[in-house]
């Protein structure tokens, strides 16, 4: 299974591939136009289910170090965590089987502030999505993961969405300011434009899929009305990702 995929994902040149109009996602082949468990997706409180998963935990994450942070003319990539040594951070619980170590972290923007998210809720963008992308000991697989969380399987949002991927989408957002946002939105792509349509994919169909929620005792907090509330132009959606696709970092 993960020799098809790799071979897939090799077919997709990174140059063959952005977010202009003649290259962008409605233009994607292979698994991205045929899959049958595609990322991004809405979360939808009818599509979700309450679920007893153990909180997740980070280490390491207060650590400090060098790290590389380029445009690689799809996102701004920050890399470098593998050269921490015994304090690269790192996740363990929620229901994963092992510890997932930090390799890097990328970003999705649109081109104002009411689009850019790669997922939405109940419909709604974030202007950003952050991913932090991990990886297992001693394997290629990848993983994109604070108490609440939806959970659900997936695929990679970028070519060759392979769909070997557990997605955890978080229920609490994170502040950025607007001067943040517009520093993103002033980088070029890989065709030497500003990204003017964004960097992100649009939401695909779940087509049976189920999603679970991580979340206190009161049900009532599955796409709730706080969260909904908190959809501002000053917060970014915070996701994280399990994947078997060394492909990935190129």
């Amino acid at each position: 299974m993960i020799v098809i995929l790799t071979l897939t994902a090799a077919i997709i040149n990174a140059n063959d591939w952005g977010y202009d109009s003649h290259n962008g996602p409605e233009s994607w082949i292979e698994n991205c136009a045929s899959g049958r468990k595609q990322s991004p997706i809405d979360i939808h409180a009818a599509d979700v289910d309450y679920a007893l998963i153990n909180k997740m935990h980070f280490a390491n994450y207060i650590r400090t170090g060098n790290v590389s942070v380029k445009n690689n003319g799809h996102s701004v990539m920050i890399s470098g965590f593998a050269n921490w040594g015994e304090h690269q951070p790192y996740i363990y619980g929620g229901d994963l089987e092992t510890k997932y170590h930090l390799l890097q972290i990328h970003f999705h923007w649109g081109p104002t502030n009411d689009i850019g998210s790669e997922h939405t809720i109940g419909t709604l963008h974030y202007p950003i999505e952050i991913h932090l992308v991990h990886q297992k000991d001693g394997t290629k697989d990848l993983t994109v993961l604070p108490d609440n969380f939806y959970r659900y399987q997936g695929s990679l949002t970028t070519p060759g969405c392979g769909e070997q991927v557990i997605w955890t989408v978080f229920a609490e957002p994170l502040p950025i300011t607007q001067k943040q946002l517009t520093m993103f939105r002033k980088l070029t792509s890989g065709s030497g434009n500003t990204f003017d349509l964004g960097n992100f994919r649009n939401t695909q169909p779940l087509n049976g899929r189920r999603i679970k929620y991580r979340g206190g005792a009161d049900r009532h907090g599955i796409c709730g009305h706080n969260f909904v509330m908190i959809l501002s132009p000053n917060y970014l959606l915070f996701a994280m990702f399990i994947a078997a696709y060394n492909e990935f970092f190129n």
